[in-house]
């Protein structure tokens, strides 16, 4: 079935995060972790660390990145694999049209990717300017992580959120707008491409909680990704929406107050 193969291929991102985590665990400790307690040091080193942005290669970044979209974002998809499933189920190119559909929706994440660290290379040096016009470069970037953060937690209540969580939810309409017999790749191709926008839309906020977090980013990616998959899956996702937002303006104050670091120190 589509659902088995969508959270096979979703497993192994995890994998994958988890391996590259390891590898970036082998370099030594900064000064951020090495200030943790040690009990929150023994999380970190079993669940892994976020590189800093701004000294990250953008070959690395885009293969964390991309590990991530995998890993997170393909379990919220089934909402339309299953609308996909009834509608391709008896052509003989169905498997064609799932990896061009889910091809597309990928690389709109991916094209996210890029423009996320653009901007991530951009703040960084936003903030190396300001050298000399207040505090350091690590309150800085540690002031605006916990900003970023909590209106990562205000996004949770805006119109665009719920316009496109509603979306996401029930793919059908997409699915009946763009699907065009006469072109069935092309139309899978558009699908998943217009699934990905609006999926962004709804979920781009989670997301970057994800990369804000230095040190305990493979746990809050857990936690995200869980809360992703269950605003598409439950009956009633409104309820999820104070629990996001909650845990995002959480994370910020932590941040803020220097219990937790950032990726971009």
């Amino acid at each position: 079935m589509p659902i088995i193969g969508v959270l096979g291929v979703a497993a192994l991102g995890w994998a994958g995060v988890i391996a590259f985590h390891a590898v970036l665990l082998s370099d030594p400790p900064n000064a951020a972790l090495s200030a943790l307690p040690a009990e929150l040091r023994g999380l970190v080193k079993l669940c892994g660390s976020q590189p800093d942005v701004g000294q990250t290669g953008f070959g690395n970044w885009i293969v964390g990145w991309m590990l991530m979209v995998v890993a997170m974002m393909l379990p919220p998809t089934l909402p339309l694999v299953r609308a996909a499933d009834q509608l391709f189920r008896l052509r003989s190119d169905r498997v064609q049209l799932f990896v061009s559909m889910l091809a597309a929706f990928i690389g709109v994440w991916a094209m996210a990717g890029a423009m996320l660290f653009a901007f991530g290379s951009l703040a960084r040096i936003g903030l190396n300017a300001l050298a000399g016009f207040g505090p350091e470069l690590g309150s800085r970037s540690t002031i605006a992580a916990g900003v970023a953060a909590i209106s990562v937690g205000l996004f949770q209540f805006t119109q665009l959120k719920m316009a496109c969580m509603d979306a996401c939810r029930s793919p059908r309409s997409i699915m009946i707008t763009k699907w065009r017999s006469a072109a069935p790749a092309r139309s899978a191709f558009h699908i998943g491409m217009l699934y990905g926008m609006i999926c962004f839309g709804c979920c781009w906020a989670m997301m970057v909680l994800g990369v804000l977090v230095g040190a305990l980013m493979l746990p809050i990616m857990v936690i995200c990704a869980v809360m992703m998959a269950l605003e598409r899956l439950l009956p009633a996702s409104r309820p999820l929406i104070p629990i996001q937002a909650g845990f995002a303006i959480l994370i910020g104050a932590l941040l803020l107050a220097g219990s937790i670091p950032t990726a971009f120190n």
